[in-house]
């Protein structure tokens, strides 16, 4: 099982998620060491990672970042579905993004 993200509220009811049964969406995180990433080189593939409505603006911006990257049809398909479901979360308040590792 690969990284879950859930689009929810503050009282944790979800409002769209993206399954990761193939494990696509860790080969397109950028590595921990990553300066220029000041969000997404944070999420634990192993653990649960929270942004917040101000930081959901940035994770999009990151994220739109990895497409400029190779990836394989299948990956690069993946990211798309999870800018997709960021760019829905922005501008709402009171919603969180949370990345559910393995």
């Amino acid at each position: 099982m690969g990284i879950e993200l859930v689009w929810q509220e503050e009282n944790g009811k979800e409002l769209a998620r993206l399954s990761d049964p193939s494990s696509l969406l860790g080969k397109f995180l950028p590595d921990e060491s990553d300066f220029g990433f000041v969000c997404l080189r944070f999420v634990d593939p192993y653990g649960d990672t929270i942004f917040n409505t101000l930081q959901i603006p940035v994770v999009l911006q990151e994220l739109q970042a990895r497409l400029a990257i190779p990836l394989s049809p299948l990956v690069e398909e993946h990211l798309r579905k999870a800018i997709a479901l960021v760019e829905n979360a922005e501008n709402h308040i009171h919603t969180y993004l949370r990345f559910i590792g393995d």
